[in-house]
């Protein structure tokens, strides 16, 4: 929880080598490590800077999530004098631009051009998760946090669902302008997503033509442990009721005759 980034990497990688040395090939698609159940869940209105880098829980609604953006993953550069090609890996969404050419017999100073076509590509979804109703405090308006969710959870959670999210709360500096480099000391905050946990079995799954399938990324979730642990007593309740002697029935019979008499 205090280390995500760098403990779920070390799993998945450790995950993909056991996987291989048991099956004798590669995975067929690379095995992602989704941690959940977290021990205490995060309210929106309490995150603070001590929890940034830090893997968290918290619910809340979708109200809005955008189309599919390609997430740029790994770089491909060629220099344009003499036509040597490079590839550079994106890491924290910053692109490390070689400054000259890696041929030794050309070096020339900033020749290496982007090739978009020979990059590769991640899918990603922006959401928007605002407080369930219930959790909202009186006359104050719902608080919102935005998240970022990549690869198969695309398209898992649709506006409406009401979720547990489990994630990497993470900070941003925000830049003055597109044009410039210099970075202001305002921070705006994102999540991680790393695993959905949905409350509405209905609308568990991803759509896939005119089925809809269950997803394998993301798990139901029974919505509000109070309001279970209420169904829990109230049945025992009623259990107790129907269990009671027959000397009560035989009470409530002859009160029942007196009044009707």
């Amino acid at each position: 929880m205090h280390y995500p980034t760098e403990v779920i990497q070390i799993l998945d990688e450790v995950t993909n080598q056991v996987y291989q040395q048991d099956q004798r090939e590669e995975p067929k698609e690379y095995i992602q490590i989704r941690p959940f159940n977290l021990t205490t869940t995060a309210n929106m209105r309490d995150l603070d800077p001590n929890d940034i880098d830090r893997l968290i829980s918290i619910k809340g609604m979708i109200t809005r999530a955008s189309g599919v953006i390609p997430d740029m993953k790994m770089a491909f550069f060629r220099c344009t004098v003499c036509g040597t090609e490079l590839e550079v890996p994106v890491q924290d969404g910053r692109i490390k631009e070689p400054t000259y050419c890696q041929n030794t017999n050309c070096a020339t100073p900033h020749s290496m051009k982007i090739i978009h076509n020979r990059s590769r590509f991640a899918d990603k979804q922006l959401v928007k998760l605002q407080e369930n109703p219930e959790s909202i405090p009186d006359g104050e308006t719902p608080h919102t946090v935005n998240l970022c969710v990549f690869d198969t959870l695309v398209d898992v959670g649709k506006p409406g669902d009401r979720v547990e999210v489990t994630g990497v709360f993470r900070a941003m500096a925000i830049r003055k302008s597109h044009r410039e480099r210099t970075l202001n000391a305002v921070f705006k905050t994102y999540i991680d997503v790393v695993h959905f946990k949905k409350a509405d079995s209905s609308r568990l799954g991803v759509e896939t033509g005119e089925e809809k399938k269950e997803s394998e990324y993301s798990v139901e979730f029974a919505e509000g442990d109070e309001i279970e642990i209420e169904r829990d007593e109230e049945a025992k309740r009623l259990i107790e009721i129907s269990q009671r002697s027959t000397a009560h029935t035989q009470r409530y019979s002859l009160v029942d005759a007196t009044l009707k008499t």
